[in-house]
C-alpha cells in the first residue's frame, strides 16, 4: 500500500550535516536529566536480539524476562536534504517517516546541527539571538478518502524566515548548493 502522508519541512540549522543527503534512524526517548526535552538513541545500542548488558541499559535499553535488550522508547526515522551551506549555518529540506514529538529538533542535534531559534535543544545564536525556531512546515501530502491521488498543501515561507536567509547570503559566500536550488530558492 502506498503511504498516505507526506510531511516537508525546511530548517536553517547551526553547523552543517555530516552528508549532504542522509537518513537518521533512531530511537526518541525522554530525556532522563530533563522531562520536556527528548534525546536520540542511536539503533546500534542494540536490538531485539542482542543480550542485554551494561553498555545497553547506559543507552536506555531494558531487558526482558530472557534477558534480551528492547527498545527504550519510539522509533523515529528522518530523511534530511542540504539544500545550500551559508557560513555556519545550512538550509536543510527534511521529509518524516514516522512524526514523534519533536522528533526533527531532537535528530538535527543528534546530527550537531541544531535547529537555528529552538530554546529545548540548543544554545542562543550569536549573530540570531532573537531568532525564533527556524523549523517550517513547508508541505503537507495526503490521500482524502474517496479521491485519487494525493492531495498537497503547500505553505508560504514565513517572512522572518526570509529574512534569516536573506541576512545570511549577504554575510557569507555559499560554501555548497545542491543542484537545481536557483529553481528551488525561487519557490521560497
Amino acid at each position: 500500500m502506498s503511504r498516505r502522508l507526506v510531511k516537508e519541512y525546511i530548517l536553517i540549522v547551526k553547523g552543517c550535516p555530516p552528508q549532504k543527503d542522509g537518513i537518521v534512524d533512531t530511537w526518541i526517548v525522554r530525556d532522563p536529566a530533563d522531562r520536556k526535552r527528548f534525546k536520540a538513541v542511536a539503533l546500534s545500542g542494540g536490538s531485539k536480539h542482542e543480550k542485554f548488558g551494561e553498555d545497553t541499559e547506559k543507552n536506555g535499553w531494558k531487558a526482558d524476562a530472557s534477558g534480551a535488550a528492547s527498545a527504550p522508547g519510539k522509533r523515529a526515522v528522518t530523511f534530511y536534504h542540504v539544500v545550500s551551506v551559508y557560513g555556519g549555518y545550512s538550509l536543510v529540506r527534511v521529509r518524516l517517516k514516522t512524526g514523534r514529538t519533536h522528533q526533527i529538533r531532537v535528530h538535527m542535534k543528534f546530527l550537531g546541527c541544531p535547529v537555528l531559534g529552538d530554546a529545548i535543544y540548543s544554545r542562543k545564536d550569536e549573530l540570531f539571538p532573537n531568532e525564533s525556531l527556524a523549523l517550517h512546515s513547508r508541505l503537507l501530502k495526503l490521500r482524502l478518502p474517496g479521491k485519487q491521488g494525493m492531495v498537497a498543501f503547500k505553505a508560504a515561507v514565513p517572512e522572518r524566515f526570509k529574512r534569516v536567509l536573506a541576512a545570511l547570503k549577504a554575510a557569507y559566500p555559499r560554501s555548497y548548493a545542491s543542484p537545481g536550488i536557483k529553481a528551488w530558492e525561487e519557490r521560497l
